[in-house]
């Protein structure tokens, strides 16, 4: 859940009201997207910024280390399937498919190329920005913690702490290189011995 990873970002940071706000249920995501603290204005423009962290964040793991995939039922008008059709914003089409098979395309920077008719298309994409009450679209595959230490980060960064930026980086690359990467196992036939 997004709150974890700000409790967990405001625990490193040693932001200690602002992880009280959190714990205590005081912020909240309006309307616009922006989240309040309640009885609290002084802490908006840092979960404001905390906030922004997470979706720049989440928007660099799903483009580079962990890609979300997605298969959605489109159907082609004079030859091509808009982006803008599609629920989500398209990093990269994977495959488009037909009748259970695959269907050559071309992709575009607007489109998908492709003969009229109704798709299945799968593709990677960027999540739309997050709440303070939404889930995490990695699930429990990467964890708020690995998460708030790229938050870390970009706050440093947003705040011209450069040095301090640069060790939180140092964390964060080694932690999602380590979890984004696939795990192979090797597993070796039992030996009987008699």
């Amino acid at each position: 859940m997004i709150k974890e990873i700000l409790l967990d970002a405001t625990a490193f940071l040693q932001l200690n009201e602002v992880n009280d706000a959190i714990f205590m249920g005081m912020v909240s995501t309006g309307s616009d997207l922006r989240p309040t603290v309640a009885d609290k204005p002084h802490l908006n423009d840092v979960i404001g910024q905390l906030m922004q962290c997470v979706n720049l964040v989440i928007s660099e793991v799903a483009t580079h280390y962990h890609p979300l995939r997605i298969t959605e039922s489109a159907a082609s008008r004079n030859g091509r399937i808009d982006f803008n059709w599609l629920s989500n914003r398209v990093i990269e089409v994977l495959r488009v498919m037909a009748n259970g098979g695959n269907v050559k395309f071309e992709q575009r920077a607007t489109g998908i190329v492709v003969a009229s008719g109704a798709y299945d298309v799968e593709y990677t994409y960027v999540p739309p920005p997050s709440r303070v009450e939404s889930q995490s679209p990695f699930g429990s595959r990467i964890s708020s913690r690995v998460l708030a230490l790229g938050v870390v980060r970009e706050y440093c960064i947003i705040n011209n702490m450069l040095e301090e930026a640069a060790m939180w980086d140092k964390r964060f690359l080694d932690e999602i290189v380590t979890v984004a990467k696939p795990s192979r196992e090797i597993k070796l036939p039992l030996r009987r011995w008699k």
